[in-house]
């Protein structure tokens, strides 16, 4: 995950999770409900993204949520292999993106 992250403002929830889910974290010390909130933040992202199945997300109001979209998960690794992310979330090869453009 970036370090250095704006962190956004927080909302308290009552939230029921599984007993070994919570012993995992909290054995990690201090902060474990960052790396809690860091984890559901990566979910988040690679939904949107849509590297992670499921229903389409493209409803969700990201103005709403406000959420950063200038550091994203995996935009290095992309940019290596010579990957574009559309703004819609999907992944493009560059040269098929150049190609497309130029028509």
């Amino acid at each position: 995950m970036a370090r250095g992250k704006m962190r956004q403002a927080k909302t308290r929830v009552t939230l029921r999770l599984e007993e070994d889910v919570v012993k995992f974290f909290r054995k990690m010390g201090p902060g474990y409900q960052q790396r809690m909130n860091d984890v559901l933040s990566a979910w988040m992202h690679g939904r949107l993204a849509g590297l992670i199945d499921g229903p389409d997300a493209s409803d969700i109001d990201l103005e709403l949520m406000r959420v950063d979209w200038r550091a994203r998960l995996g935009d290095r690794e992309l940019s290596e292999r010579n990957l574009v992310r559309g703004k819609d979330g999907r992944i493009f090869d560059v040269e098929a993106v150049r190609y497309l453009d130029e028509g």
